[in-house]
Order: structure tokens, then sequence, then C-alpha cells
């Protein structure tokens, strides 16, 4: 669950940059595209208690990560407006299972007497991995900036927030 964080990071720091420049927004870009996210979220974690009863637990969370790797290559792959609104809400469906089903499995797997200490152990590694990744996104946004490369004769604008949050993907995955 730490390290889905590390890739909510890369959305949460360049996405502002992503939904402006990239997509052509505007200012209110990244706040539809926030918007959208939450909504996903919501209703992924209230799917997943019914979603939990036709899937295992431990297959719902390995799909939930995969859909949530997925997203966030495609935000990095093909910055279009249509698809970058669907791909926010699929992102938002796939975290809100992922953490439901991650919390439950840790619930009913773990013993009464070290359940509180887990817990508190996972915020904390939560926290952190969004520290992590927001020093980590930001700092490679500016090494990387934006650039153009040529390949078949073609040249493409490459944005640091296409290429960070491919690298979010990449690294949940």
């Amino acid at each position: 669950v730490g390290i889905s964080v590390l890739g909510l990071g890369t959305i949460l720091i360049v996405g502002p940059q992503y939904a402006q420049e990239t997509l052509e927004m505007g200012q209110d870009g990244f706040l539809i595209l926030l918007t959208l996210l939450a909504l996903g979220l919501v209703v992924g974690a209230i799917s997943s208690s019914w979603l939990s009863h036709v899937i295992s637990k431990e297959s719902l969370f390995s799909s939930s990560l995969s859909l949530l790797v997925l997203s966030l290559i495609a935000f990095g792959v093909y910055p279009y407006v249509s698809l970058a609104l669907i791909l926010s809400t699929v992102a938002g469906f796939a975290l809100g299972i992922l953490y439901v089903t991650a919390y439950t499995i840790l619930h009913e797997q773990t013993s009464d007497n070290i359940r509180g200490r887990l817990f508190t152990a996972l915020e904390a590694d939560l926290r952190l991995a969004m520290i992590v990744s927001f020093l980590a996104t930001s700092s490679i946004a500016s090494l990387v900036g934006d650039s153009s490369i040529v390949i078949f004769n073609k040249q493409f604008l490459l944005r640091s927030s296409e290429v960070v949050m491919f690298s979010g993907g990449v690294i949940v995955s």
C-alpha cells in the first residue's frame, strides 16, 4: 500500500502542470481531475465490499494495484483530455479498492495483540511514502525538464510531467 502512495504522489506534484500545460485544461483542470479521482476513490471503496464476495480479497488487491499501475502509465503515454478524465476516475476507483482490501486483509490476518501497532506502523509508512514521493517527484521533474526527442524523423515534445507520471506507474508496478 505504501508503494501505491509513491505513484499517487506523482499525480499530486506534477498533476497541476500536467493538466495545465500538457492537457491545456487551464488552471482549474487539475481540480477537475482531482475531483474525478476522489469520486472514483469513493466508488471503489464502496464497491470493494461487493467485489470481495465475487473475487478473493488477494486477487482483488492484485487487480486493483495493476489497474492503478496501468492508469498511471497511461497518463504519461496518452496525454488526451478525454482519456485523462477517465483515467482519473479509474485510478481513484483502483485506489479505493486497494486501500479497503489491504486494510481488510491486514485486519483479518493480524492477531489482536499486535493489530494496533501494525496499523500505526502502516499509517506512518503511508505518510513517509507520501513525503518521499513529494521529494523524489519534484526532484525528478526538475532534473528531467521538458525536452524533445526524434523518433523516425518525427519530433515529439516530452514534458517532465509525463515522464514523472509514467515513472510513478513503473515504480508502483
